[in-house]
């Protein structure tokens, strides 16, 4: 058995095709002795910090996956729609904002919602690494609108898990998204309606579960309305 299973396609009694998977004693041995866990957003104190969402680029190999941390971080987007961005849902013409355009949503169509439009400065710390794989993909893709990383999904979250393995951070589905939401309610002081209407979420308690201040976001607060002597 390859990689610990192989798939068996047959076709049912009705005649319509079917797959089992068979795996190996050796792959469910791995996996018996393996605790799955599953993370929540509430595990999400706040903002871990730009210095930390930098490492986590830098560990990656190769330019491509450099560039991945700060596109799933700077767009706030799932991993499946990042994956289907292309060189078309990015105008860097304005000198201050990068804005997406028609970024593809994969868990909104029910209500009418399949993409949204939205932009970030470029001030920003990771901007450099989107404005340096636009210009890789732009040379490369010779005029074609191609996906600007063309991995699977699977592919992809190695990547962002190894990187902040390496980066002594652990990541997970959402972990990008809901980072991205307290840096917005930390630094620029999103309210929840303008964090819904920029990530275009009509849950309303969407913004209370992924947008958390920390310790340094309450510091924050504490500074701007501490009174000019305390009453005694």
């Amino acid at each position: 058995m390859v990689e610990g299973y192989f798939r068996e396609r047959f076709k049912d009694e009705k005649g319509k095709n079917k797959i089992n998977i068979h795996y190996s004693e050796n792959s469910i041995g791995y996996w018996r002795n393996k605790e799955y866990k599953r993370h929540s957003v509430g595990e999400i104190e706040g903002f871990c910090g730009w210095s930390k969402l930098k490492q986590i680029c830098d560990s990656g190999v190769g330019i491509r996956a450099q560039s991945l941390p700060a596109f799933m971080f700077s767009t706030g987007g799932r991993i499946s729609e990042v994956l289907q961005l292309k060189l078309s849902h990015f105008d860097l013409s304005d000198s201050e904002y990068v804005q997406c355009v028609k970024m593809p949503i994969v868990k909104q169509k029910k209500i009418g919602l399949n993409q949204r439009t939205f932009s970030f400065p470029k001030a920003e710390p990771l901007y450099p690494y989107i404005e340096k794989y636009l210009e890789y993909v732009k040379q490369v893709s010779r005029g074609k609108d191609l996906l600007l990383f063309g991995f699977v999904r699977s592919w992809a979250w190695k990547l962002m898990v190894k990187q902040g393995k390496d980066a002594d951070v652990t990541i997970w589905n959402h972990w990008a998204r809901s980072q991205r939401a307290s840096q917005l309610g930390f630094e620029y002081e999103f309210t929840e309606n303008e964090l819904m209407e920029w990530f275009k979420v009509i849950d309303k308690t969407w913004a209370r579960r992924y947008c958390k201040k920390g310790d340094m976001g309450f510091r924050k607060i504490m500074r701007s309305r501490a009174p000019e002597t305390y009453q005694i």
